[in-house]
């Protein structure tokens, strides 16, 4: 089989991943070819020939992991913080 089992963060508790049909950066590809080149799934499905509930799973995938990855690296700024950032006028 041609599955891939994606590995569990080091020193976090051992949990179920979903098996990957594709490597992680075709599944980036895909993904980055729905929201950047606006393709429709269907169409991203046939190029890499994959079925469309795939192409589904790996764009909500793809955009849940961004979504709490860009939120731990960029926070939320503080009211306080925000207007350190701006001069008085």
């Amino acid at each position: 089989s041609d599955e891939v089992m994606e590995e569990a963060p080091i020193g976090s508790a051992q949990k179920k991943t979903r098996n990957r049909k594709l490597h992680w950066k075709t599944e980036y590809l895909v993904y980055c070819f729905f929201v950047r080149c606006n393709i429709s799934m269907t169409r991203i499905a046939a190029l890499f020939g994959i079925r469309r509930t795939l192409v589904h799973d790996i764009v909500y995938g793809w955009a849940n992991m961004l979504c709490d990855t860009l939120a731990k690296f960029f926070p939320v700024p503080t009211r306080s913080q925000m207007l350190r950032a701006y001069p008085k006028s």
